[in-house]
């Protein structure tokens, strides 16, 4: 493997491990044996997990399908999946940098749409401004879509206090809805499904 591909694969690796370790601590030894793919090329790539003993038979084509999307790297940002939020409060045994949302936001999540402050019912910490969290369907606690935090905690319980329930929470960065407005995304996770508003 060349050089410049070795560093481009430690520098996705440490990302995900900043990740993890803020959100999930303790959960980054646990996956000390899955093995790590990129797919496709800077600045956007779509990052896949596979078990060791899948990697060591199989083709990366194969590997890559019998793996788990675990998110999409822009740039040197890495950006999970709702799989992989899943996959580590699975492993953890609760939820982290998430926010609960009531059904009517879910629904407009699913749409394409932000998370107004009137539809969250509770934050799972860390949860800091300008953060990639999670978005729980609190009817199921099944993750329905990620997106980029427009406030942090304490200022979603303020808004709410204020009466500000209209403002933006979440910023619609990827959601399932996709799947079923768009039936390419099944199968091809192209990068303009990222929606990344301008700061």
């Amino acid at each position: 493997m060349a050089w410049a591909k070795v560093k481009e694969l430690c520098r996705e690796l440490e990302a995900v491990k900043r990740f993890v370790d803020r959100c999930f601590s303790g959960c980054w030894k646990r996956l000390s044996a899955m093995k790590i793919f990129a797919v496709g090329s800077a600045p956007w790539k779509t990052l896949f997990m596979v078990s060791g003993d899948l990697v060591d038979i199989a083709s990366l084509e194969f590997s890559v399908a019998g793996g788990l999307l675990i998110g999409w790297m822009r740039g040197d940002e890495f950006v999970p999946s709702p799989w992989f939020f899943e996959e580590l409060a699975k492993m953890r045994g609760s939820m982290a940098c998430a926010a609960l949302v009531a059904e009517q936001g879910v629904k407009a999540f699913l749409y394409g749409n932000d998370v107004l402050v009137a539809s969250v019912l509770r934050i799972y910490e860390p949860f800091p401004k300008g953060s990639i969290v999670a978005v729980v369907d609190a009817s199921d606690g099944r993750v329905i879509g990620v997106g980029r935090a427009a406030m942090d905690g304490e200022s979603i319980e303020k808004a709410k206090r204020m009466g500000r329930m209209l403002s933006v929470a979440i910023i619609n960065v990827f959601d399932l809805g996709v799947l079923l407005r768009d039936e390419r995304a099944l199968i091809d996770f192209k990068r303009a499904r990222l929606k990344f508003p301008r700061n």
